[in-house]
């Protein structure tokens, strides 16, 4: 073995490409950066770095992993980050320490028979996978290719990577009505939204164009790259009630209580589509999806915003009853002759804090609020 210290009894050894081992543990690739100034930065995770998993992990691992590790895959792009406590739930370490755990994104499009795409799994099973639930059996599983959204829990002192993981579990899209039709602004979430159980549920595969939902090839052979998430990029970590607090003695932002979202949440940028080139016209369905960190279920919501999405983040309101999120979006080139531009929107939602759903819950469900696009006064159109 010629990488990284490496011996043939090492966990890590089987695993090679061009001849040298494709997995180390996490910090064998040193990244330090000094300024003139003094400020030293060093790199916590690297693409091929691999971090101990706890045995929940192993029903989402890629096969290709060394056992009982999580490895690390990039690009690399949002990044956010809070603190877990070692309890044994959550999926942490259960020694009663504090630790970091970051939420890292990544900007992946690739097919099943691309030798360089992940490959994890989702639970079709709503009462299975999910962060405290049991595993999902082999046929409630269904696998993934493309972007993925990990953690890494870190030692707050020494910095090592500890424990690693896939975030997400579960995926709900609006499947539950009509494809391509108009739904009754009385439809509550839990009749709009349903788990994915199937790539053409996947908001991926929806296209303005089209009758039906488009079914993608995703044998072990199949070039198409709709068989997953997708370029996933910017990211915003927005703590329940994450806008209330004093400033000397006064609320910061309006009311001292309940302003923000009524869970942890973690908004992620879906930029672009897999079935076309980010700038072509039938790439306008990248979409704002959001993640229970708590429970580890994803949702991709259409209904704040299709196109190719750089960034959505929390927006103070400063009131207990009220959300909203700006997006960044790039818009299309040359759709319906017209070159789109980019733009801002912000989505307004009323929350419905009693409601057991977690969109209704926190005024993201698609009857909850409204869309609003920036006009700016100068006539500008692209922003």
């Amino acid at each position: 073995v010629n990488c990284c210290g490496g011996e043939p009894t090492d966990t890590f050894f089987p695993y090679k490409a061009n001849p040298a081992p494709v997995f180390v543990k996490a910090g064998s690739h040193l990244s330090h950066a000094e300024g003139f100034s003094g400020a030293k930065v060093s790199a916590l995770i690297t693409a091929s770095e691999c971090a101990p998993s706890m045995p929940e992990h192993a029903w989402q691992a890629d096969e290709r992993s060394p056992a009982q590790y999580f490895c690390a895959v990039g690009a690399m792009d949002g990044l956010q980050a809070l603190p877990v406590k070692g309890d044994g739930t959550f999926q942490t370490i259960n020694d009663g320490k504090l630790y970091m755990r970051t939420l890292v994104n990544t900007e992946i499009t690739r097919s099943p028979s691309d030798p360089i795409t992940p490959k994890w799994y989702i639970s079709t099973n709503p009462a299975k996978g999910g962060f405290g639930q049991p595993a999902p059996l082999e046929n409630e599983r269904l696998p993934m290719y493309g972007a993925i959204e990990f953690f890494i829990d870190y030692d707050r002192e020494t910095l090592e990577a500890v424990n690693g993981g896939q975030a997400i579990k579960k995926v709900y899209t609006a499947n539950k009505v009509p494809f391509q039709q108009e739904f009754s602004t009385t439809l509550t979430a839990d009749e709009i939204y349903g788990i994915v159980t199937d790539y053409k549920y996947l908001h991926n595969n929806v296209q303005p164009n089209l009758i039906e939902r488009y079914q993608p090839d995703c044998s072990p052979s199949s070039s198409e790259r709709s068989c997953g998430l997708n370029g996933h990029c910017g990211s915003k970590l927005a703590l329940k009630h994450e806008w209330s607090y004093l400033v000397e003695g006064s609320p910061a932002y309006g009311s001292a209580e309940g302003v923000g979202f009524e869970d942890d949440v973690l908004i992620i940028a879906e930029e672009g589509h897999p079935m076309a080139s980010w700038s072509a016209e039938d790439a306008i369905t990248g979409t704002v999806q959001v993640l229970d960190v708590r429970s580890g279920d994803l949702y991709q919501l259409p209904h704040l915003s299709v196109g190719v999405i750089e960034m959505a983040f929390t927006i103070s309101t400063g009131h207990p009853d009220y959300i909203a999120v700006g997006i960044e979006e790039y818009g299309v080139t040359e759709f319906a002759g017209k070159d789109g531009g980019s733009r801002w929107n912000v989505w307004i939602g009323k929350k419905n804090k009693g409601h057991s759903n977690f969109l209704e819950r926190n005024g993201l469900a698609p009857n909850s609020g409204r869309i609003y696009v920036f006009v700016a006064d100068s006539g500008e159109e692209d922003m």
